[in-house]
């Protein structure tokens, strides 16, 4: 796929990654169907007009997926106080490409499947809680520079926990969250 300046670059580059974890990633996706999908009891009119006695819900479609591959902290290090604040960074610059900032902006996206150390730590939140609670407004954020002509944005995971965004997350994640966010 050729890139354009006025199109999304091409998602190669996280290709491997996501193929290298996809069982991990399937399964813990797996795990939590039942926190994004309802299964309730048909209304009167479905059962008696439409032949249907239980309907299923899925509350968004679209998961956003991303495996930081970083040795600069492990949870387990930032539990017992020998690292920094956990956190995730959405590139927000990318020399005039379409950034994943960019995208869910623009509505796209439902829920981010956010890893860390090769999956073996994790969260899985909802955009849409970024989107409603203005998280995503630049004035309200920090942009970093990657020193290669990119920019990205950091939220903390502890600001996740309190806009309660996060749908689930790794042992080592809740373990961070019941220590740090009070």
């Amino acid at each position: 796929m050729t890139s354009s300046k006025k199109q999304s670059h091409s998602s190669k580059n996280n290709l491997p990654i996501n193929n290298k974890y996809r069982p991990e990633i399937i399964k813990i996706l797996e795990d939590n169907l039942s926190k994004i999908v309802n299964v309730r009891d048909a209304t009167f009119k479905e059962d008696t007009k439409q032949a249907t006695d239980m309907k299923i819900e899925i509350q968004g479609t679209d998961i956003a997926v991303r495996q930081r591959e970083t040795n600069d902290y492990t949870f387990g290090n930032v539990c017992d106080g020998t690292s920094g604040n956990p956190d995730v960074t959405i590139r927000s610059k990318a020399n005039g490409y379409t950034t994943e900032f960019d995208k869910i902006k623009k509505g796209y996206g439902d829920y981010y499947l956010y890893a860390w150390t090769k999956m073996k730590d994790w969260i899985l939140y909802d955009i849409d809680k970024l989107r409603t609670n203005n998280l995503l407004n630049k004035s309200n954020l920090n942009e970093f520079d990657n020193q290669d002509g990119t920019k990205f944005i950091i939220i903390s995971i502890i600001k996740l926990h309190y806009i309660d965004a996060i749908i689930d997350c790794s042992q080592s994640v809740n373990n961070f969250l019941n220590a740090n966010a009070r």
